[in-house]
């Protein structure tokens, strides 16, 4: 090993471009303002660790690279799973093995890196965790508003459904008190093949007044839990 060598030997040596070379040597505090400078024995030795891990980086990236098609052309086939880096992102290109999204593609975590790229990427999943989570807060209140209005037109349409059948009732003589025809009549069979577990819940409010039918189909509710207590309790199959 000779006593000096210079940046280009250890780029060509390291299969490193010489501008990554003086980037390690810049953040190690040696002499690198041109290619053609000279370290000495000690400074090579301190060098090499972070040239072996920049080649290593390199190494790692160019596998994780899409492949490519008989063609020549890139997959960019995109896949739902949990990047391998920063386990925010779903929507991944298809890739060998471990899968990373187009951000992580050159910062993930590979053998012997060095501080500050570990330092770039925990900074970079910071900010990104941070807008991850304003937007899945924002995500789940529209979904809220959602169930909740659903739910309402659920109420209303049990409410509806209850009136339109809750008069027909079978009388004395096998036959419906509201329309005379034979129970059950036109409007109950109607409900029940739309729905026969909730038709026999409106029998169980036959006599009751149009508020009475209300309050029970089209209650308040305080909270989202109000909206789920008829079904829990078996009222409307």
């Amino acid at each position: 090993m000779p006593q000096f060598i210079r940046l280009l030997e250890l780029a060509r040596e390291y299969e490193l471009s010489i501008l990554e070379v003086q980037g390690c040597a810049r953040e190690l505090g040696l002499p690198h303002s041109k290619a053609v400078t000279m370290l000495n024995g000690n400074q090579v030795e301190k060098l090499r660790p972070a040239l072996e891990a920049e080649r290593q980086t390199k190494q790692w990236q160019r596998k994780r690279k899409a492949p490519e098609r008989s063609d020549g052309s890139v997959h960019r086939d995109v896949v739902h799973v949990e990047c391998a880096c920063c386990q925010l992102t779903l929507a991944c290109r298809a890739d060998m093995g471990e899968a990373y999204c187009d951000v992580c593609r050159d910062h993930f975590a590979v053998p012997g890196e060095r501080v500050e790229r570990r330092i770039a990427r925990l900074a970079d999943h910071d900010e990104r965790m941070r807008n991850s989570y304003v937007r899945a807060r924002e995500a789940y209140y529209d979904v809220k508003r959602q169930l909740v209005s659903a739910l309402e037109s659920r109420d209303n349409w049990r409410t509806a459904a209850t009136k339109l059948v809750h008069d027909h009732i079978a009388g004395p003589r096998g036959r419906c008190n509201k329309c005379n025809q034979p129970f059950p009549c036109e409007p109950v069979q109607i409900l029940r093949s739309v729905n026969y577990g909730f038709s026999k819940y409106t029998e169980r409010l036959a006599g009751y007044s149009d508020e009475e039918v209300e309050r029970h189909t089209n209650p308040r509710r305080a909270a989202e839990r109000d909206y789920w207590q008829d079904d829990e309790n078996g009222e409307t199959g």
